[in-house]
């Protein structure tokens, strides 16, 4: 969905801060889901919900983001009974890109660099859209997620998808949909996918699917290399070669170029 900006503007009023820094081309907002814990004393190797919070604070500093607001988003936890003991914890977070940074590569490579040790996943990190998503059907996201119950909650479009990653357990990280895609096709050549995105100084996610991989990189093309989404596009799915070779002589140069270091998936 969109950012539902007229529900930022409550929430940063509620900080003190300027309500109109929701509308600023610098605003940017993250979803986040975190490990839940209950008792330190059974779970020591996750963090208390004050020591979630400080770091997730702290590594969006790091990486040029001012806080502006951090809220464990509010949610209808009995909406998913069989998820309770692994149900993680929600978190929104109202963020401003430094002076003289690009917003989107900010994102990016705060996402990258949070997402190192698994512990932190990011649903979403834009100035764009947010993504909200729970094991369970759409219906169950609509009643989980009390902010679709707001009546300032408004998008001009929604996007969903219903199903969850292929080649890995079901687990929230990975729900679909992911950053820039949702995508249910399987990738034949995983393992050359992730190697390549790497060559590209492009990091896998930690433990992810092929499709969270597959929309990695194309957000890592995006963002690091400035192609526009159809570009990429055509960069990781190019035509097949029987075609390539009946095209113009310059488009058949440029696809055989990058086919190069991006070869098939």
């Amino acid at each position: 969905v969109d950012i539902p900006r007229h529900l930022w503007e409550r929430w940063l009023k509620k900080e003190g801060r300027d309500p109109q820094l929701a509308h600023d081309p610098r605003f940017i907002v993250a979803h986040i889901y975190t490990p839940r814990v209950s008792d330190v004393a059974t779970n020591p190797n996750i963090p208390t919900e004050a020591a979630l919070r400080e770091e997730i604070s702290r590594r969006f500093t790091e990486n040029g983001l001012e806080v502006l607001s951090l809220r464990k988003g509010q949610v209808l936890s009995g909406r998913i009974p069989k998820e309770s003991e692994n149900e993680p914890l929600f978190w929104q977070a109202g963020l401003l890109v430094k002076e003289g940074l690009i917003p989107r590569k900010v994102a990016f490579d705060a996402k990258v660099s949070m997402e190192t040790d698994g512990r932190i996943h990011i649903g979403s990190l834009s100035g764009d859209v947010a993504v909200y998503k729970v094991k369970g059907t759409s219906f169950v996201l609509a009643e989980y997620f009390l902010d679709f119950q707001d009546p300032q909650m408004k998008s001009r479009a929604v996007l969903g998808h219903s199903r969850y990653s292929t080649n890995t357990l079901s687990v929230t990280e990975r729900v679909q949909p992911f950053s820039i895609l949702g995508h249910n096709g399987e990738i034949n050549t995983i393992d050359k996918l992730r190697r390549e995105s790497a060559m590209l100084g492009i990091p896998p996610v930690k433990g992810g699917s092929d499709s969270q991989d597959l929309d990695r990189t194309i957000e890592g093309l995006m963002v690091q290399f400035g192609f526009s989404l159809m570009e990429a596009m055509e960069i990781v799915f190019p035509p097949i070669t029987h075609i390539i070779s009946a095209l113009d002589p310059k488009m058949r140069q440029m696809y055989f170029l990058y086919r190069r270091f991006l070869g098939p998936l």
